[in-house]
């Protein structure tokens, strides 16, 4: 097993010496558990093979080392963010070589199938069927299993080596695949019984060691090479090898073991000299010019095995690195392709000669020019490219390609273009992928900012206008019934009452509004909704209505939902504009899978469960992509005198009620929107305060008001003046509670603000509950959607009162929860 990995070690001496690293300890990251390569001892410092080995690289290299140890997925992930520098026990993959280069391998470890005790025996991978199959995650061996299709097995990702045998030995997995003598080393150690290896070899899996540093660093990883040369060389690796894992080598005899036959051995030798020399003198002058010939055709026939090796090697390489090779004589027009550019262009290459116009014409359209182009600029002037392009194969297949193209001089002139070719399509999806994925992130960052921005705003203007408003009502009971200001002061409501609907809006964009919540039966609502608008929408356009099967009703607010259908019908008929066209409304229900919910609402993560679905498509002028990036901001409208929340709004009310909405257009294709909300049976049932009957009830005693803003508990306190009862004020919660428990005994009522700082309303209500359950106790907020739509284990309050509020609104709330009659 180590002879085979001489030869490639000898070979790195080829890669010459290494420019200098730098004066700071390189941070290499080992695993824990991996006994007898890599563990920790009771100070938890890295024992083993790796860690030792590694030492002695770094002495020979010159530099120092910091380790880093950890799980195998912590030290991966540290190693892939760039806070450690070399991995120093890994397995070389596919996968892995996209980001990582490998140094020379030092070991290699053979595989094995555990099963418990007394299980079926494992003599084929069919055997694995149906069996739950341990693999550590994100391993070698979890890459493996995963590239070959699992086998049929229920894969059962483990965290270590160790926790997989520790699963199987206690029966909670049937097999595990992972490194032979480690396995062996951990069942020792542990004492596990039931664990044991099969004798069936999975084809194909072997484990061959290397350190892993960063693609790209080739000077780190030389000076890593040479310095494991060295080690090789001066006898430590075979020690470290001895140490910790068992003899290199079978030991060699020495001096002693021979002294004893050594005089009759040199006279034996002399003899077998003297009759060889003789016979030499006899037939050298006979066999010298045959010896010559004979000498002659050896060299060329070991020039002839060095060339075809040569050739050999390079398309392996090419094969495993899954890059071609292709070259243009610009002297005679030829083109040569390498084995691996058949492949990507799919050609037999013992039936396909290449030629420059037919290898160009594999290009598509749009990046053949580019091609031409920089072919013309390597024969006017040496200049190389490097290009990713499109390429259809010959069985019609579109692929990336990425290509490159050098010159080969002769008296300063090109004779010869030379260059790789690789295909690249799986990178350059991912590339797309990624940048859409990104593209998403940061729509979804500045739609979240907005709705933040939008729920403080309301909470903060609700608050003032309930100062405004309760300041309004003390005053008009201040004033004599004849008195003229009573006009000034209805204006006054009425601006308050306008901007709290302002806030409504806003708070429903930022899906935060406190709405009434009812049973609608969905497919009446859109029926009405779309009779209504009839009149609106233009004798051109034509309204279908299709009603699928299984609709459930819905728990939600009549009137936003109503605003959903509304709003998306109306701007259907404004995208079809004067031309006749077709605005298509369908509905259906019923249970939907995550997997479902996904493919209907792309990034949107919904629950499974019963919804109600809603699509208007029109046959419009569609949108453009950055049209459709920016329809659901506020105040963005494609029409000039547009205003308002919009769709803004619309995503609001979807939001509030727990549901989901996309779009998809282009341009003169028309447009489909598509709503969800949760069917009655995935919703909670809210909390709604008793209503309380009209009159001018007044009340004694103590009520407690507790709200971060200032001018709320004045207002508040003055109102409760009015009404007959004295105010206690706090700031927050914490100094709610105090209070509360200050004047036990005392309080008729507590009015609390939802939302604020130290302790929120409900803990501060909940903790008042647990001192006296027998106090009732209002929560008040501007926006919070917590007070609709309580959790069941929170402690319902004996009423909500929403703001902005009023003296009629309080007294009400007042009476209700004392259980009087106004």
């Amino acid at each position: 097993m180590i002879r085979r990995l001489i030869r490639p070690i000898l070979c790195g001496a080829l890669l010459g010496a290494a420019s200098p690293l730098p004066a700071v300890p390189l941070r290499v990251g080992f695993e824990t558990a991996l006994p007898p390569f890599s563990s920790v001892d009771a100070a938890g410092q890295p024992v083993g093979f790796a860690p030792e080995y590694v030492r002695a690289v770094a002495r020979e290299a010159g530099v120092e080392v910091e380790f880093v140890i950890g799980p195998w997925n912590q030290i991966f992930d540290e190693f892939k963010a760039g806070r450690i520098d070399v991995i120093g026990n890994l397995v070389s993959s596919a996968e892995r070589r996209e980001f990582i280069d490998f140094t020379l391998p030092h070991v290699s470890m053979n595989a094995a199938v555990f099963t418990g005790a007394g299980a079926a025996p494992v003599q084929d991978t069919a055997d694995l069927a149906g069996r739950r199959l341990a693999v550590p995650r994100g391993s070698f061996t979890h890459e493996y299993v995963q590239a070959h299709g699992g086998w049929g097995a229920i894969i059962v990702p483990v965290d270590s080596v160790e926790s997989g045998l520790r699963d199987l030995d206690g029966g909670r997995c049937d097999a595990m695949v992972t490194v032979r003598l480690i396995a062996l080393h951990l069942i020792r150690e542990h004492g596990l019984q039931r664990a044991v290896p099969t004798d069936f070899v999975l084809p194909g899996l072997s484990y061959k060691y290397h350190m892993g540093v960063r693609r790209g660093n080739r000077d780190l990883l030389a000076q890593l090479n040479e310095a494991q040369l060295t080690t090789h060389q001066n006898g430590t690796y075979a020690r470290l090898y001895g140490k910790w894992i068992g003899p290199l080598e079978p030991r060699r005899l020495g001096w002693s073991d021979l002294r004893p036959y050594a005089l009759r051995a040199a006279l034996a030798l002399l003899a077998v000299l003297g009759a060889f020399a003789w016979q030499r003198r006899q037939l050298a002058r006979s066999k010298a010019q045959a010896e010559a010939l004979s000498r002659s055709e050896e060299r060329l026939r070991e020039s002839e095995a060095l060339l075809q090796r040569s050739a050999q090697f390079l398309a392996q390489t090419q094969r495993a690195a899954r890059i071609g090779g292709w070259e243009i004589d610009l002297r005679t027009n030829r083109l040569h392709w390498t084995e691996e550019t058949h492949r990507i262009h799919e050609t037999d290459a013992s039936a396909f000669t290449p030629e420059v116009a037919a290898a160009l014409n594999f290009y598509a359209p749009a990046s053949r020019p580019l091609l031409t182009a920089a072919l013309d600029r390597v024969r006017a002037d040496n200049t190389p490219f490097d290009l990713e392009l499109d390429l259809v194969t010959a069985r019609g297949r579109t692929i990336r390609v990425a290509t490159t193209g050098r010159a080969t001089l002769e008296a300063g002139r090109p004779i010869k273009i030379f260059g790789s070719l690789q295909d690249v399509t799986e990178r350059h999806r991912a590339d797309l992928e990624r940048a859409a994925l990104e593209r998403k992130m940061l729509e979804a960052q500045k739609l979240e900012s907005l709705v933040v921005l939008a729920g403080g705003v309301a909470h903060d203007f609700n608050n003032l206008l309930t100062a405004v408003m309760g300041n309004a009502n003390l005053v008009r009971f201040s004033l004599p019934t004849v008195a003229a200001a009573h006009a000034q002061l209805d204006s006054i409501e009425q601006a308050t009452a306008r901007a709290a609907a302002l806030c409504q809006q806003m708070l429903a964009y930022a899906g935060r509004a406190s709405v009434a919540i009812a049973e609608i039966d969905f497919d009446r609502l859109v029926a009405d909704t779309l009779q209504l608008l009839a009149p609106s929408v233009g004798k051109n356009v034509v309204i279908q209505v299709a009603a699928g099967p299984t609709l459930l009703p819905v728990l939600g607010a009549t009137a936003q939902v109503q605003q959903i259908v509304m709003n998306l019908a109306l701007n259907a008929a404004e995208a079809i504009g004067d031309q006749a066209g077709r605005l298509t409304v369908r509905t259906r229900g019923g249970y939907f899978t995550p997997t479902e919910l996904g493919g209907l609402f792309p990034g949107q993560a919904l629950p499974a469960g019963n919804y109600a679905l809603l699509e208007v498509e029109d046959t419009g002028c569609g949108m453009t992509p950055e049209t459709q990036a920016r329809i659901f901001e506020p105040f963005f409208t494609t029409k000039p005198s547009g205003q308002g929340l919009g769709l803004a709004a619309v995503l609001g009310v979807v939001r509030s009620h727990r549901g989901a909405i996309t779009v998809r257009s282009a341009p003169g294709a028309g447009a489909l929107f598509r709503v969800a909300l949760p069917a009655l049976a995935t919703q909670p049932r809210p909390v709604v305060a008793p209503p309380a009957p009209e009159g001018a009830w007044s009340g004694s005693g103590l009520v407690l008001v507790v709200d971060d803003d200032h001018l709320i508990g004045q207002v508040a306190a003055l109102l409760l003046k009015k009404i007959g009862f004295t105010a206690v004020l706090a700031k927050d919660g914490v100094e709610g509670v105090a209070a509360f428990r200050e004047h036990a005994g005392r309080l008729r009522c507590v009015l609390m603000d939802l939302t604020m700082p130290r302790m929120d309303g409900f803990e501060a209500h909940a903790e008042m509950h647990r001192l006296d359950p027998t106090v009732p106790v209002i929560l008040m907020s501007g926006y919070s959607q917590k007070l609709v739509n309580l959790p069941p284990e929170a402690i319902h309050p004996a009423g909500v009162m929403a703001k902005p509020f009023g003296l009629k609104m309080l007294r009400e709330r007042l009476a209700a929860a004392l259980g009087a009659s106004v």
